[in-house]
């Protein structure tokens, strides 16, 4: 098993039926929000965040829905590239 610092991450949607659960996801959860992209649609609340597959997996299980917007480890390593 990986070590959590070289853990792959994800930069996801995650969505919440209330403004409640939304913030749980860092009160109880304590993940790797970004606070600026938090917004409503319809009845549903989002927050784009920063997380592994296994906050994924257990978001879910809670009944969040997660949606994956970009390997954050193949974003850094296509930056990284780009500035050689």
């Amino acid at each position: 098993m990986r070590a959590d610092s070289e853990m792959v991450r994800y930069i996801v949607n995650i969505y919440a039926a209330s403004l409640e659960r939304l913030r749980d996801l860092q009160r109880i959860y304590d993940l790797d929000i970004f606070r600026g992209t938090a917004r409503q649609i319809d009845s549903n609340f989002t927050v784009e965040a920063l997380v592994s597959a296994e906050e994924i997996a257990r978001l879910r299980n809670e009944g969040y829905g997660v949606e994956i917007l970009k390997n954050a480890e193949e974003l850094m390593r296509k930056h990284r590239n780009e500035a050689k």
